[in-house]
């Protein structure tokens, strides 16, 4: 659970920062870092693929999120960011 929390904390920081990547990383560090981002995703689907839908939707308790949120949470922080961009 700490991995998937860190892969979706990842993901999310690293989408906030695209807005950046033009005037501050050379085109061998945006390749590099476009990787990570590849790789972590790929990562993460790996990780999920197998996982019930009840193992998806489970919560410890109604105050924590299940996997399934936070994944939705990060897609659509990284969708607004990519629409801010735009």
């Amino acid at each position: 659970m700490k991995t998937l929390k860190f892969i979706i904390l990842t993901l999310a920081i690293a989408s906030m920062s695209f807005n950046r990547l033009d005037s501050t990383l050379t085109e061998a560090e945006r390749n590099y870092a476009v990787g990570l981002l590849q790789s972590t995703r790929e990562n993460l689907l790996k990780k999920i693929a197998n996982l019930t839908p009840e193992q998806l939707n489970f919560k410890a308790d109604p105050s924590h999120w299940s996997i399934a949120n936070q994944l939705e949470r990060a897609r659509r922080s990284i969708k607004t960011d990519r629409d801010q961009n735009e």
